[in-house]
């Protein structure tokens, strides 16, 4: 009985062209991955997660939070650093009205001054807010077109359907924040 040997000189190898097809892709796999991953952690920082998002920055003078018309993404700035990291808080920045928390009248608007991207450009700011500590910071009634978010300093943040609401239940409650701001401004002094 003849057997019959395979003629190994026959067996076909993977060329450096098959190779390299197949770690592109796989280089590529990956890379959508890692970006998909760290897109998906900052999209989950909501408006009502932003304190605790803050209070897990590590700065040493301030943390910035600047929302510019045009973008669809708020900035944030750590210290004096000009890197900046983005987070998705409103749907449309343009839409955004912020209302100054005044404890002795009504509410009133708020300008914020143009924000210069580089010496040759600046932006139309919807949003401004320095945060010295995380409960350290300007309180805001934030319209931001499809809900009002108060931003206390001291407290949660409460979110509101409509700016009617909103102003109903700062007024109602002014004598309570004004205590609390009075207090901790005393224990700060």
């Amino acid at each position: 009985m003849l057997k019959f040997q395979k003629d190994s000189s026959k067996h076909k190898a993977f060329t450096l062209f098959e190779i390299l097809i197949v770690t592109i892709i796989i280089s590529l796999v990956y890379a959508m991955f890692v970006i998909n991953f760290k897109t998906s952690e900052k999209e989950n920082i909501k408006i009502k997660t932003l304190k605790e998002y803050i209070s897990k920055q590590k700065y040493n003078k301030y943390l910035k939070l600047i929302c510019l018309q045009d973008e669809k993404h708020c900035r944030i700035y750590l210290d004096d650093s000009k890197k900046y990291d983005s987070l998705f808080l409103f749907k449309n920045n343009e839409e955004i009205i912020v209302y100054d928390i005044d404890l002795e009248s009504e509410l009133q608007e708020v300008e914020f001054a143009e924000f210069a991207i580089d010496e040759y450009e600046s932006k139309k700011v919807s949003l401004s807010m320095d945060f010295f500590s995380p409960n350290n910071h300007k309180p805001y009634l934030i319209d931001s077109g499809e809900k009002v978010i108060f931003f206390p300093t001291f407290k949660n943040i409460i979110i509101f359907k409509d700016i009617g609401n909103a102003r109903e239940f700062f007024l109602k409650n002014k004598n309570d924040f004004l205590d609390i701001y009075k207090e901790k401004i005393r224990v700060v002094k």
